[in-house]
């Protein structure tokens, strides 16, 4: 299974405990581990079968946050509920390592001469975990789903391009008149123009829904309905055994996964303490960990222990969120005078020590709409210049190590949540900047569910700045990102030339076509600053060689799962 719906920026640590047990016959209960006392599923410790035979391959998955329970891929707003998401649906296509399309859901399929109609063949072996039968029909249900006004989720921009969807949204229609199921497992979808990011959205951004276990659901009420969430129906390899909120998630193998039956019997998604993680891996309590950064000597560490290190750079950035509502904050001035202000070259060789580069722009560096270096300003730490340009240009007054406005001295507010430990180590090093420049600058640490909520609120005063990560998977329409209105755009940002660039750019499938478009955009986004981008970097994946057939990319941290196997 290669598909990934989740944003690649913002997970921070990911643990796996590979071991073998029997069949269980435990309750839930408490065992004592490297970091203390941690709640255990149902079933971790299994004495077997009647035969002796048969053993369970349990994989132990550690999560530094709780999943929300939605486990609808449709309303996953979070990373930590798409992990869980991602063993369980599917989309119609995915990608390889190289962002090469790959089936998923479908088969094969072929474009129309104009390029705007696409026709998948669906495999036809393919069942819902209860039993029925996955369908073209089951398709159309989820894209027409995420076009009614009702639909709550962050999504519905995937689908906009869609022939029919304005009147579906306004209820003017019953179905998407760009949808042609032409039979059970044949379905032709057309959009209003050439739809340049058709696969990354709609082919491979949309897990597919079962139609028989959501049609009678209003959409109002779907987020509502915990019984369904927290009961999902999929066809991915594994199903939902058992959710205990704030605890631990459980997934079994689908033994009738159409790409193979897995070879691990069950997942445990735990929430951990990840200060305590590594110790666990080392002592061989745990057998995988998924960090955002690694000293290294701990690389050294693990490789002399026998560990296998792996590491990929990330299409993602990490940011600093800029309330454009705010009157300090929506000077163009003021924002490139703290882009000056933060040493962020100090951040990515102390913090991630080394292992990734500083970010100027929406795009990384080997992107093919990254604009070059000589295009765009890199804003080098220079805390002079940050105070010439605020002095001198936006009105302010720096006296005595202060700054002032109006007579008042700046005071500003930065939430960042917790878990990700460069980032947090980034919120002391902006501080200490901002001090440098005159500003006082308070820091707030909250958990990711709460900040995620604030930021979703778009209210004018209810943050000023905030430290997150984002991505743009494998495509560079970055709308959700910086487009007025953009699910993902908290900066609230809103460019008329941005927009249309953005538009313009999915008018064409080739690439060297698109590039001048979003290197124009990297090139503003660089200039006007919507957030302080801060850097690019590498995740690492420490593997113990009794776990096998690991193969993380970019684009998938789940490339595979089911070969993934435990071998003592």
């Amino acid at each position: 299974m290669k598909k990934r719906w989740i944003s690649l920026a913002l997970a921070s640590l990911f643990v796996i405990t590979a071991l073998t047990a029997c069949a269980k016959t435990n309750n839930t209960g408490s065992t004592n581990n490297t970091g203390g006392t941690t709640t255990q599923p149902a079933g971790q410790t299994d004495t077997g079968n009647a035969s002796g035979e048969g053993k369970e391959k349990i994989l132990r998955l550690g999560n530094i946050s709780s999943p929300t329970g939605k486990f609808n891929p449709l309303y996953a707003n979070d990373d930590y509920t798409a992990y869980i998401n991602n063993l369980i649906f599917q989309s119609l296509v995915t990608v390889d390592a190289n962002a090469n399309l790959q089936p998923g859901l479908a088969e094969k399929w072929e474009v129309s001469e104009d390029s705007k109609t696409i026709t998948f063949h669906l495999f036809q072996n393919i069942k819902w975990t209860d039993g029925e039968p996955f369908t073209a029909e089951d398709v159309q249900f989820t894209l027409e789903f995420m076009s009614d006004k009702n639909y709550t989720g962050l999504n519905s921009t995937y689908v906009q391009q869609i022939v029919g969807f304005d009147e579906v949204h306004n209820q003017t229609a019953e179905h998407l008149s760009g949808i042609n199921v032409i039979d059970e497992y044949t379905i032709a979808i057309t959009t209003k123009e050439v739809y340049a990011s058709f696969y990354e959205k709609i082919g491979r951004g949309v897990g597919i829904i079962a139609k028989h276990v959501w049609e009678g659901v209003p959409l109002a009420e779907v987020e509502q309905r915990t019984e369904l969430l927290q009961n999902p129906i999929g066809t991915g390899p594994f199903k939902l055994q058992e959710y205990k909120a704030d605890q631990y998630t459980t997934l079994v193998k689908n033994p009738d996964y159409y790409e193979g039956t897995p070879k691990i019997d069950k997942i445990i998604i735990q929430v951990v303490n990840p200060d305590t993680a590594q110790a666990q891996l080392l002592n061989n309590e745990l057998d995988m960990i998924r960090v955002e950064s690694l000293n290294p000597d701990d690389i050294k560490i693990y490789e002399d222990a026998g560990f296998e290190v792996k590491s990929n750079l990330l299409n993602a950035y990490q940011h600093m969120v800029i309330n454009f509502n705010d009157p300090i904050l929506s000077n163009k001035d003021f924002r490139q005078a703290m882009a000056y202000a933060i040493n962020r070259e100090g951040i990515v060789a102390s913090l991630l020590y080394g292992y990734g580069n500083v970010a100027n722009t929406i795009y990384t560096k080997e992107f093919f709409a990254y604009p070059g270096d000589d295009a765009i300003n890199d804003y080098a730490y220079n805390p002079e210049k940050a105070i010439e340009i605020l002095s001198t240009k936006a009105g302010y007054e720096y006296k005595d190590g202060t700054l002032y406005k109006d007579g008042n001295p700046v005071k500003l507010t930065l939430i960042y949540p917790s878990g990700n430990k460069a980032r947090e180590g980034a919120a002391t090093v902006i501080q200490q900047n901002f001090k440098e420049i005159g500003i006082d600058l308070k820091l707030e640490l909250v958990e990711f569910a709460t900040l995620t909520s604030i930021l979703q609120e778009r209210k004018d005063d209810n943050f000023q700045l905030a430290l997150l990560g984002n991505g743009f998977g494998a495509d560079a329409d970055v709308a959700q990102n910086v487009g007025t209105g953009g699910s993902n755009n908290h900066s609230q940002y809103s460019n008329t030339k941005v927009d249309e660039l953005l538009v313009e750019g999915l008018t064409s499938l080739d690439n060297d076509t698109r590039a001048p478009i979003y290197k124009e955009i990297a090139t503003i986004l660089n200039d006007e600053l919507p957030v302080i981008y801060l850097y690019n970097w590498e995740r690492f994946t420490i593997v113990n060689p009794k776990v096998k057939n690991v193969n993380v990319t970019t684009y998938s941290f789940y490339e595979g799962v089911e070969t993934w196997d435990i071998v003592e």
